[in-house]
């Protein structure tokens, strides 16, 4: 199961801007400036840049240049070794580009995506004069030159304690092929790659991450991986979820939880929890269509939450209106969906649940009370340290929702009715739609762990956002 790397013909690339290279230093000391412009224009350049650097090139040496050839280029060890012996490299006279400055804009006009480059400062200073000292401190000499890069080639995986850090250019241009991945996606796809191998498990962690979704546990990971397989067999995968009625929220002014409910009244549109699937589902589908995943999503909304009647009190209307305007909500997440998507959408307790979701839940619920999670270690073995900080982390929301002051007893006992909630949807889900389930959650993730009570089936979550 894989997708082919962007870098097929990596190696054909980088010979042709080799060649290219040492086209523009051999024009430039044999005095070719038109045929120099012209080629430096055709690489994307525009002419302003293109004509400054005939006269910025360092000829000092020119009697006793030689082009290197690439089968040379192993010998090379420095980025300005490079560049001078392709005859690329600056004057580095004050006023004017670093040294290395052509070399690093002809590879970026070459790779846009691997390098990405500016520079700043007037000249080049010793370590000592690089910084002033002020008043309140030290701070960078505005004069000093340095070249900031918002893209580097990165170490590809495999590449022992280097991989996911940045590589010296001379090392790409000689052909070790850079990661298509940015050091980030990398670093956070440890889990992913186990399960997947490399290309693989990068390409999902950075859709993942992309997405602002939690990269998963090696365990849910390998979960994941099973139910893929089945796809790559020809079985469809079907992702289901279900995100909460459209309550009244407020912004936090924090970003890292850039949300608060404030459960003040009930909406008809598409709620908080809905936006996070409406952002996530359509780039899910075209990936999983791409890598040849047979799949469709099934998503509900929770109308059963209107068989609370605090609930109901709270945001101020009754069990009839409280359905109707979850239905209103399918509709407006409806017309959000691109026409290739495969989805339904459902209330969930109406179309599903006929009688069992509030059986199933009260069975979590009495079975976690006396300290049973069922499968849920299976995959989540920190389970007791996140049930240890439930309380504290969401007494404040569960306040807010139920407008009562609460104990850690309180909140841990509505914890576990909802996570019962939680446990009853994924078991209807399973048993209703089989085994090739991924569960999508765009809500708390500690919560989202209750999915996998009856069995250990692998969950995406979005990052929290209240």
């Amino acid at each position: 199961m894989a997708i082919a790397n962007g870098h097929s013909g990596f190696s054909q690339e980088i010979q042709i801007f080799f060649r290219t290279a040492q086209d523009l230093g051999r024009l430039r000391y044999q005095g070719d400036r038109a045929q120099f412009e012209q080629t430096l224009l055709a690489t994307g350049m525009d002419a302003g840049e293109v004509e400054r650097y005939w006269e910025l090139i360092d000829v000092s040496k020119n009697d006793a240049w030689q082009p290197v050839g690439y089968a040379s280029m192993e010998q090379l060890k420095s980025n300005s070794v490079l560049a001078q012996n392709l005859g690329l490299a600056l004057q580095n006279a004050e006023g004017q580009p670093p040294r290395n400055w052509l070399l690093y804009r002809l590879f970026s006009c070459f790779f846009p995506g691997i390098l990405a480059a500016n520079y700043a400062g007037e000249k080049h200073l010793t370590a000592k004069d690089t910084r002033i000292k002020t008043a309140t401190g030290y701070v960078v000499n505005p004069q000093h030159r340095t070249i900031r890069f918002s893209a580097l080639p990165i170490a590809p995986a495999g590449a022992g304690t280097r991989e996911g850090n940045p590589m010296p250019l001379y090392q790409v241009v000689q052909g070790k092929e850079p990661a298509r991945f940015q050091a980030q996606v990398i670093r956070a796809a440890a889990s992913l790659r186990t399960a997947f191998g490399d290309t693989l498990g990068m390409q999902i962690a950075e859709l993942l991450l992309s997405l602002q979704m939690l990269v998963p546990s090696e365990l849910v990971a390998r979960a994941l991986r099973k139910v893929l397989d089945a796809g790559e067999r020809g079985e469809e995968v079907i992702f289901a979820g279900a995100f909460c009625p459209d309550y009244a929220y407020e912004e936090t002014g924090s970003q890292q939880v850039p949300y608060r409910y404030t459960f003040d009244g009930l909406g008809m549109g598409v709620g908080l929890v809905a936006k996070q699937f409406a952002r996530i589902i359509p780039q899910l589908s075209r990936f999983f269509a791409e890598i040849g995943i047979r799949h469709r999503f099934v998503i509900g909304i929770g109308d059963f939450e209107a068989d609370s009647e605090t609930v109901l009190q709270r945001v101020g209307v009754d069990r009839r209106e409280f359905i109707r305007r979850c239905q209103c909500s399918l509709n407006a997440f409806y017309k959000l969906m691109p026409e290739d998507v495969p989805i339904e959408l459902e209330l969930f307790d109406a179309k599903r649940g006929n009688g069992k979701l509030r059986q199933y839940a009260a069975e979590s619920f009495e079975r976690m009370v006396a300290g049973d999670f069922g499968m849920m270690p299976t995959l989540h073995p920190d389970l007791e340290e996140v049930i240890m900080r439930i309380p504290g982390q969401y007494r404040t929301f569960y306040e807010r929702w139920h407008g009562v002051q609460m104990d850690d007893a309180t909140v841990r006992n509505i914890v576990y009715s909802q996570g019962g909630e939680y446990a009853a949807v994924a078991r209807i889900y399973y048993e209703d739609l089989g085994d090739n389930v991924i569960f999508l959650a765009g809500d708390r993730p500690e919560m989202n762990r209750f999915n996998a009570f009856y069995a250990p089936l692998p969950v995406l979550c979005a990052k929290r956002a209240y």
